[in-house]
């Protein structure tokens, strides 16, 4: 893998983790139009890791007040509480993962299903329109917002969902404030991208032949890229303007099912 194809694989990835476009669906567009393979299994594991590391780059504080509760469980500590809804809420899409993951990827993969799945990611997004002004914050989630939330991210097991868009609009219906539905999205990908990294690590490290520049290169673009599209998205979030990227995954989608037909 050449860098410049390295680093071009770590924009998309960083960039389309956090807005809610669908990183996994453009990946799959990318390959399609412009001739491509996608990443091998360890390159897509680097490039993930580097947006686990953009997340924790922007709510470091939070994770680390939440793992200092875990250590000591007071339910009466929001933190600790807030640490137990991000389990519930990962339960979800582990296990519909592990257990239909493979027939998902197999069956449901074409740029045609892609071009559907934005279609319908674009329609998800315009329900986020006008709400969660106000609304219940962080420390007043509940268990049934959690798995709600969480069963809104297994959504994004479908390549052209969006996880973040998913999550996020999820929220928004159930009555969460803006901030606290993105801020609770963003830390549910933590345990999201880090246990794809920690299943997938095993067979890549041993099947997989990749070089380390490229691999660096691909990870550090992906956390810098992530990191900024994460800042941008969480402001477009507070401002009301989330769904405005509906049009773009009607317009993508369109153009991904017309290619699909050719």
């Amino acid at each position: 893998m050449e860098i410049a194809l390295a680093a071009l694989l770590g924009v998309v990835q960083g960039l389309t983790e956090f807005l809610p476009i669908s990183s996994s669906g453009h990946l799959r567009l990318m390959a399609a139009v412009f001739g491509i393979d996608e990443p091998q299994t360890l390159f897509d594991i680097c490039v993930h890791a580097g947006t686990l590391g953009a997340v924790l780059g922007v709510f470091g504080r939070t994770v680390w007040g939440v793992a200092k509760a875990i250590l000591t469980p007071t339910w009466t500590n929001p933190q600790f509480r807030l640490g137990v809804f991000l389990v519930i809420g990962t339960l979800p899409a582990g296990i519909i993962g592990i257990t239909l993951g493979d027939l998902l990827e197999t069956h449901l993969a074409s740029v045609t299903s892609v071009g559907i799945f934005l279609l319908v990611n674009g329609s998800l997004l315009q329900l986020s329109k006008d709400r969660g002004e106000t609304g219940r914050g962080l420390e007043q989630l509940t268990f049934k917002d959690a798995m709600t939330i969480g069963v809104a991210q297994s959504f994004a097991l479908f390549r052209g969902i969006s996880r973040s868009g998913s999550t996020i609009t999820a929220a928004l219906l159930i009555g969460i404030r803006r901030e606290t539905a993105a801020e609770f999205s963003f830390l549910l990908s933590i345990p999201a991208i880090g246990g794809a990294v920690l299943l997938k690590m095993g067979d890549a490290i041993t099947t997989d032949q990749v070089m380390p520049i490229p691999l660096i290169a691909g990870t550090a673009v992906a956390a810098l890229s992530g990191y900024i599209a994460l800042r941008y998205l969480l402001r477009l979030v507070k401002n009301g303007k989330l769904h405005h990227f509906g049009w773009y995954c009607w317009m993508a989608g369109g153009l991904a099912i017309a290619v699909g037909m050719l």
